[in-house]
């Protein structure tokens, strides 16, 4: 299962690449994604960094996080604890702090 999820991971990232974002209906659709494989997907890009998804009137936008992105949100810190802390400990559930 966790390889289906990979290769779904990868498509979404394939499908962002290049683009400023896309809403979550707009991405599924574009990937012909299917549920729950897509949202799981969606999940573990969100869990391990690589995507921001953002909060519009009525749908939510998911783009490819970049440094830029990364400045403007205040990950720089989260990017400092998970130097200093390591990658264990985020999987430990650790507080993060933000």
């Amino acid at each position: 299962m966790q390889d289906e999820i990979g290769t779904e991971a990868a498509v979404i990232l394939q499908a962002l690449n290049g683009k400023s974002g896309l809403s979550l209906v707009q991405l599924k659709k574009e990937v012909k994604g299917k549920s729950p494989l897509f949202e799981w997907a969606i999940g573990w890009l969100a869990r391990e960094d690589k995507i921001v998804i953002t909060r519009e009137k009525r749908s939510f936008r998911v783009e490819l996080r970049t440094a830029h992105s990364l400045a403007a949100s205040g990950h720089s810190r989260y990017a400092h604890w998970r130097t200093h802390y390591g990658r264990s400990a985020k999987r430990r559930n650790c507080p993060r702090e933000m």
